[in-house]
């Protein structure tokens, strides 16, 4: 793959709108459409999967995991209700002839570009720790400590920041207002690009290997239970090794998800750039993709993970009585007034 290509691509483009054909421009507008309504719905998902992960006392013990998928949906949270919607603001205020400067990029590009690479080191994170769970349990206790979960919470950002802010402020690169009015980024320091693309690639490789090691485990698993001496284990130890399996296993549905909306994209710029070139606007499809990975990815871990669905069973049921008791205390207020 060429990784220049891929990192400097984005400033390749510099054709104005208003030279756009008409099929291009209708292109435009459903392209407009789509990205604000996947917006809407990926905030609604991610707010519904906040809810039932929200860390409480009573998780104690598996009060690591929670915090790294807390920590996980915020993130993905923050991409569609508010990082996403701007990008997308730009290209429509682009396409009704508003004129955006370059130095707006370093203010609103800044937070896009460490948001994607915190998402990333956070799924990374959340790899470790099943990998550390299923492997190595009598020391994941010390590994879900709280310093651990504030060390495995504040990387992520801190590597975002300190890869995109050497470009947002010209010290290796800068960042421009594209042809269609999204920001683009360039580096222009071979040594930094290189330290970019090894960080930006190294947590989906951690990844990675984390979902490998989990489907070897899956295996180990599954003939485990085909042995009688299974069975001596106390009910407790296969309870919290199923618990973790499954967790483990919706953790790697996340990842695969990942690599279905971000893999194609990766091909076509490194080995196909020219296709972006000869319609600019196919390249905005790439970012409908991206933002349906931090849309759908809360509903994975909600249809992948039974303790949640039950949670959020009990909370419809609660919302549920809720609104019966005020309809219901409603009605009879009149009727209480009335026999006084």
């Amino acid at each position: 793959m060429n990784f220049n290509a891929l990192v400097n691509h984005s400033n390749n483009t510099t054709t104005k709108l208003d030279l756009l054909p008409e099929i291009r421009t209708a292109e435009l507008q459903a392209w407009m459409i789509v990205a604000f309504t996947l917006c809407i719905i990926g905030s609604f998902n991610n707010i519904v999967v906040l809810l039932i992960t929200f860390p409480r006392p009573g998780r104690c013990k598996v009060a690591g995991l929670h915090t790294l998928i807390f920590h996980f949906i915020c993130i993905n949270l923050f991409l569609c209700l508010v990082d996403h919607p701007i990008r997308s603001g730009f290209v429509t205020a682009k396409y009704h002839g508003h004129i955006i400067q370059d130095s707006v990029c370093r203010y609103i590009h800044v937070f896009y570009n460490v948001g994607w690479i915190a998402l990333s080191w956070a799924e990374a994170a959340l790899a470790v720790n099943r990998i550390i769970a299923m492997f190595f349990p009598h020391k994941y206790r010390e590994w879900s400590s709280k310093s651990v979960n504030l060390v495995m919470v504040a990387l992520p950002w801190l590597i975002g920041f300190a890869l995109i802010l050497p470009v947002s402020f010209g010290i290796v690169g800068g960042m421009t207002i594209q042809r269609l009015g999204q920001c683009g980024q360039s580096i222009t320091n071979e040594a930094f690009q290189r330290l970019y693309v090894v960080a930006t690639y190294t947590p989906h490789v951690i990844a990675g290997g984390g979902s490998l090691l989990i489907v070897w485990k899956a295996y180990f698993a599954a003939r485990l239970r085909l042995n009688p001496s299974v069975n001596e284990w106390s009910e407790k130890t296969q309870r919290t090794l199923q618990r973790r399996l499954r967790m483990a296993k919706m953790l790697l549905l996340t990842f695969a998800w990942t690599m279905f909306c971000n893999v194609p994209y990766f091909v076509i710029v490194g080995q196909f750039a020219w296709l972006l070139d000869a319609n600019p606007i196919s390249g905005l499809w790439q970012q409908v993709a991206s933002t349906s990975q931090y849309a759908f990815t809360p509903c994975i871990l909600l249809l992948s993970n039974m303790e949640y669905r039950t949670r959020l069973l009990r909370i419809l049921d609660k919302v549920k009585k809720r609104n019966q008791v005020e309809s219901d205390g409603g009605s009879h207020q009149p009727q209480e007034l009335t026999h006084r």
